[in-house]
């Protein structure tokens, strides 16, 4: 069923029957739990480094994971007992963040 049949049926259900109107309900829980899977799978975004003091020449060795957001990188940051953390944007390459893990509190 189209998207814009499933709309109208929902909008406008008198004159459908009762039928129509329950499989237009079901492929809207069907399209709504694909936007939501579509949503879950986004590749993460910002990558967390790890040190025990800043070392310009680290690199891969102080990448510890991928974040969905900021605030879970300082997160599990200032669950560790590392020194010094760096957040990089995925699709930049950027520095985004970057302090002392003690400042995290």
């Amino acid at each position: 069923m189209e998207t814009k049949t499933i709309l109208h049926i929902l909008r406008n259900p008198s004159g459908f029957s009762y039928d129509q109107i329950m499989d237009a309900r079901l492929a809207a829980c069907d399209l709504i739990e694909k936007y939501e899977k579509e949503a879950t799978n986004k590749p993460k975004k910002y990558l967390l480094f790890l040190m025990n003091f800043y070392e310009a020449n680290g690199g891969m060795l102080d990448f510890i994971d991928v974040f969905n957001s900021i605030e879970e990188c300082k997160n599990h940051a200032k669950a560790t007992t590392f020194e010094w953390f760096q957040i990089v944007d995925r699709d930049t390459l950027l520095i985004v963040a970057e302090n002392y893990c003690d400042s995290l509190v």
